[in-house]
């Protein structure tokens, strides 16, 4: 529910209802009121929150926070799931669980990091020769 999402970010991140309410814009009594489920908040103040928040204005609407891993957690168990799929089942799974235009975006990042770190940009790389 909204208001546990809210709460646990809140808490998560050691911020107290007044300043997230000074934020936002609202009173503290209004803050509260979304926190204990009696009103929820209007479209207009969802993206304040995610921002003081630091969660997505998908998980405040969903009212279900994401589960985040520490990289290397995450890529040992992404790794050891992989081993038993191909790169097109792989993809779709990417495609059906994430923000694509977040995606996108870090992709590119990364491509980018990569470029730097090899000199060697992405679209250079050529057919291996049989």
């Amino acid at each position: 529910m909204l208001n546990n999402v809210i709460k646990e970010a809140r808490l998560r991140r050691n911020i107290k209802q007044e300043d997230v309410a000074k934020f936002v814009g609202v009173t503290v009594q209004t803050y509260s009121k979304w926190e204990n489920g009696k009103t929820e908040p209007k479209a207009s103040q969802v993206s304040k929150l995610s921002a003081i928040l630091k969660i997505s204005e998908k998980e405040i609407c969903n009212g279900k926070l994401s589960t985040y891993y520490e990289l290397e957690v995450f890529m040992k168990e992404i790794s050891n799931i992989y081993r038993g799929t191909d790169g097109f089942n792989q993809l779709i799974a990417t495609y059906n669980s994430c923000d694509h235009d977040e995606y996108i975006k870090n992709l590119k990042e990364q491509c980018v990091l990569d470029e730097e770190q090899t000199g060697t940009k992405i679209n250079e790389f050529s057919k291996p020769e049989h």
